[in-house]
């Protein structure tokens, strides 16, 4: 994990929501929204996964997002409060040690075709 400038896309709305949206299709807008934050990086820059905040963003001072890339694109996919941290690192720890050695974790799924 480094700090890492990164550019990260919001191509479903996840920061500005519904509201955003239809407020960009009022306006003509359809190109996505991009941020650029000043992230944690696994695996760096062009790594796999980002937490980031949005300081201009005042109403998300306590959210901490998300995003996943490849070879350096980046792109939104979720936020939670930060209270949720501690939990999310236990959750994270128990995945690790539950996982064999190729990664595939240990116990049951059950796959629902057709929901």
């Amino acid at each position: 994990m480094k700090k890492c400038q990164i550019t990260v896309v919001d191509e479903d709305y996840h920061v500005g929501g519904i509201m955003q949206q239809i407020e960009d299709e009022k306006n003509g807008i359809t190109e996505p929204h991009l941020y650029q934050v000043e992230a944690w990086c696994v695996d760096g820059d062009e790594g796999i996964y980002a937490f980031f905040y949005l300081p201009n963003r005042p109403d998300q001072k306590d959210i901490l997002w998300e995003a996943a890339g490849d070879d350096g694109n980046w792109w939104v996919i979720g936020a939670f409060h930060v209270a949720w941290v501690g939990e999310i690192i236990e959750a994270l720890q128990a995945a690790q040690k539950g996982s064999t050695f190729a990664g595939f974790p240990k116990g049951k799924m059950v796959e629902i075709v057709g929901g």
